[in-house]
């Protein structure tokens, strides 16, 4: 292969680990850095180990972000990307309204709904990852003192129950989805 290219990659990895202990991440920031290879004289197996040897190893040296996203630690993560996110809607929504009126296009209402809308985005954003943080936190600590119990009909008793909760919330968000009418899409 005379020149190999591979483009950067970010990913949102979401993982469950079940034994011994229950361990979450959810929606990790992963980004691995390009690939740029020039003359490469490998066999495609060879090529392919080391790629993915590469890969691994820029994975761990992210590992941060892994260990923040971890429902167990409540997934500070996750938080400071609704932080950040609010954070810009703060500032970028007045500013758009700003250059709106600047071409004509826009009021002074707009401005100051501008602000409103980017202080109720900031409020929803971190509304969202501190109740988030909170859920995931008691999940994988309820999940992690269930399994303390050393009885697996139990833990087992546990999960069923959860899936049942979790499939009447969903059941509930895709009725109000579906404005209630009882049709859905299938």
């Amino acid at each position: 292969v005379d020149a190999l290219r591979l483009s950067a990659v970010s990913l949102l990895v979401t993982l469950q680990a079940t034994q011994p202990a229950f361990l979450s991440v959810d929606e990790a920031p992963l980004a691995l850095a390009s690939v740029s290879l020039d003359c490469v004289r490998a066999t495609p197996e060879r090529l392919a180990r080391e790629l993915l040897a590469n890969y691994i190893a820029d994975a761990i040296l992210r590992s941060p972000a892994l260990v923040g996203s971890l429902e167990l630690l409540g997934n500070p993560t996750r938080f400071m990307r609704g932080l950040g996110s609010g954070l810009r809607d703060l500032f970028a929504l007045p500013m758009l309204a700003i250059r709106d009126r600047e071409k004509g296009v826009g009021s002074g209402a707009g401005i100051l709904t501008g602000f409103a809308r980017g202080w109720g985005s900031l409020a929803a954003h971190v509304a969202e990852g501190a109740l988030s943080s909170v859920a995931g936190f008691s999940a994988a600590l309820s999940r992690n003192l269930d399994r303390l119990s050393l009885d697996g009909r139990f833990v087992a008793e546990s999960e069923e129950a959860r899936q049942r909760a979790l499939n009447v919330l969903l059941g509930l968000r895709r009725g109000a989805a579906d404005g209630g009418d009882g049709e859905g899409d299938d």
